[in-house]
């Protein structure tokens, strides 16, 4: 027959087993408490590394877009200057067009009083006079302003 402990002493062990097995218990659920936490702390730091390089990335585009609209609004500037030049050049073309067209229309006139001059026929009058009517037509001077959209200079 085995021995038996006397009773106290089966209450007491059997008490520190259970205070044993209690405190056993409470650090396997520490433990994986512990793991749980460990694993999301680690799920969250990598969902925060990947939110924040989404963030730099939009950042670093949206620099990259601001980058292309400054060099768009330079294009565009650029643009508008070559614009203004040719309309400018144009504009000046024009005025020195009027010169020359009216210079034509001394040099016709005065080409057709030579032919004319001392001439007594009326017919060669009328035919004169209808030429330098055609010239004063065909060379009239255009109005560049107007044309060019540009307003008269004051004065």
């Amino acid at each position: 027959m085995s021995e038996q402990p006397p009773p106290e002493q089966s209450t007491l062990l059997y008490a520190a087993e259970a205070a044993v097995k209690g405190l056993y218990d409470r650090l396997t659920a520490a433990e994986n408490a512990a793991r749980r936490r460990k694993w999301w702390n680690v799920a969250l730091s990598i969902l925060v590394v990947i939110v924040l390089i989404l963030v730099l990335a939009v950042a670093g585009s949206a620099g990259d877009n601001s980058r292309a609209i400054r060099q768009a609004q330079a294009a565009n500037r650029a643009v508008q200057a070559q614009q203004a030049a040719t309309k400018d050049a144009a504009f000046k073309q024009c005025l020195s067009g009027n010169n020359i067209l009216s210079a034509e229309v001394v040099a016709w006139d005065a080409f057709v009083q030579l032919l004319l001059k001392g001439n007594t026929d009326p017919k060669a009058k009328a035919e004169g006079a209808a030429f330098e009517k055609f010239v004063a037509s065909n060379f009239r001077p255009r109005n560049c302003y107007t044309l060019y959209h540009i307003k008269l200079p004051a004065g």
